[in-house]
């Protein structure tokens, strides 16, 4: 009934008005009612020009099903998750696409808890409903209520994550999403000096596409940076599910560094906490763990995945290099705004001491690790992955692709599960050693007809 290509890993999302309809989100609203028998419900949007009409599809087909809505309007995703959580909803969707093209747009969805659907936890099972022919007769008793949670949502942030006095002279990049309004009640209680950038909602996202892990979007980021002198800037995705960091030089900061900052502030509030990551870069966030204590796992990669492995563990933070930050106060959920906050409680006091390039130069010569995932264009990943192993044999894990440590070094390699690709990262003794392992890595991959993707 709707193209197979919407149904995603994690959500649905396609191309607006002629894949996502407002058929197709009705549809999508109407199965995760009958799913999960919900009678309450919270439906949000981001900026994108073809959402309000989807949202208001959503909205009305679930009052129509007799279901009490909280419609929280244009927000970003983690207000969806602060509403569902916070008020003991039975479920929720957002009409958003995150960091894609403005001409697109899609549904994600969270159950009672904020527990996730994933491909093992009810995403199939919602697929097939949605796909069916029939809507279910209607339902008296819904209604709709709008509610605004700006300011509610900026004081639970500010009362879990208390600022120092220092104040940063900080970029902070909105991406034209609706992150902008949320920092503005924020920011009385955060301790920057905002520059703001792309800061008003505009789903025609005049600056290109939303999306900061970009190198050219990243680029643009770190040049204000250097202009305005700024001493780090911030970048959030169009909406705010992954932020992004850059140094008072405009480098991008792997968050690789960033785990270790925040996983040692997390440790001194919890020696014994669990901290939960994937297998990309491990050595940062190990040397953390050695010297402060606590325990790391290590969890597949995507969303639904990490957020079982910190509900298992209880775990106090979560981070995927990808730009996501999951917190154990957000029902163990991944949101922007959230961990712009922890980022400036950790970071303010020290960078009145050294400016961030020279904290990450530290750890630089502790662990140097890949900045940017590399993508390999590949017809047939598995050979590839076959020959990079046996090329490099060392202490394999094969939790999510192939992990291998090596004396002085490690990688892990993984095909994409949506893409002909293959992802590389890596980490090593020095940077020297880095630049010569990725080399040799590369060199195997082109003899497999691997061509590296020009991600810019």
């Amino acid at each position: 009934m709707f193209p197979a290509s919407v149904f995603r890993t994690y959500d649905i999302r396609g191309l607006a008005g002629t894949e996502v309809t407002p058929l197709l989100v009705t549809h999508a609203a109407a199965a995760l009612i009958a799913q999960t028998g919900a009678k309450t419900l919270a439906i949000g949007r981001d900026a994108r020009l073809s959402g309000e009409e989807l949202h208001c599809a959503a909205v009305a087909e679930a009052v129509r099903l007799g279901v009490a809505v909280q419609d929280i309007g244009v927000v970003p995703t983690e207000l969806l998750y602060y509403a569902v959580g916070s008020r003991a909803l039975d479920a929720g969707l957002s009409i958003t696409a995150s960091h894609n093209p403005g001409e697109w747009n899609g549904v994600k969805f969270i159950g009672k808890g904020c527990v996730p659907f994933t491909k093992t936890s009810g995403l199939p099972e919602l697929y097939e409903r949605i796909q069916q022919a029939s809507l279910p007769e209607s339902v008296a008793g819904g209604h709709a209520q709008q509610l605004d949670l700006a300011q509610e949502y900026a004081e639970f942030v500010a009362k879990h994550y208390p600022q120092p006095p220092e104040k940063l002279k900080a970029v902070v990049c909105a991406n034209h999403g609706p992150a902008g309004r949320y920092l503005d009640a924020l920011l009385p209680h955060l301790a920057i000096e905002p520059i703001r950038q792309y800061w008003e909602p505009n789903g025609s996202f005049p600056q290109g596409t939303p999306d900061p892990s970009l190198p050219k979007n990243g680029a643009q980021v770190g040049a204000i940076v250097r202009e305005q002198e700024a001493q780090i800037g911030f970048a959030l995705d169009a909406d705010a599910d992954r932020i992004f960091v850059f140094d008072e030089t405009g480098q991008v900061v792997s968050w690789a560094y960033l785990l270790a900052l925040l996983g040692w502030s997390a440790l001194q509030r919890q020696p014994d906490a669990h901290i939960v990551t994937g297998p990309q870069i491990l050595g940062p966030i190990e040397k953390t763990i050695e010297l402060h204590g606590g325990s790391l796992v290590v969890s597949k990669t995507g969303h639904g995945f990490m957020k079982e492995a910190m509900r298992a563990h209880s775990a106090v933070l979560g981070v995927e290099h990808s730009g996501h930050a999951y917190h154990r106060e957000l029902w163990y959920c991944d949101g922007g705004i959230l961990t712009l906050a922890n980022l400036t409680q950790v970071l303010a006091p020290l960078l009145v001491e050294k400016p961030l390039s020279q904290l990450v130069a530290h750890w630089t010569q502790i662990r140097a690790v890949t900045t940017h995932e590399r993508n390999y264009i590949v017809s047939d990943s598995q050979a590839a992955l076959d020959a990079v192993l046996a090329a490099f044999p060392g202490e394999v894990d094969r939790l999510d692709g192939i992990s291998v440590r090596l004396p002085e070094w490690r990688f892990n390699l993984r095909a994409s599960g949506t893409e002909a690709l293959i992802r590389l990262n890596a980490e090593a003794a020095t940077p020297k050693l880095l630049q010569e392992k990725l080399a040799a890595i590369e060199a195997v991959l082109h003899q497999q007809g691997a061509v590296l993707r020009d991600d810019h």
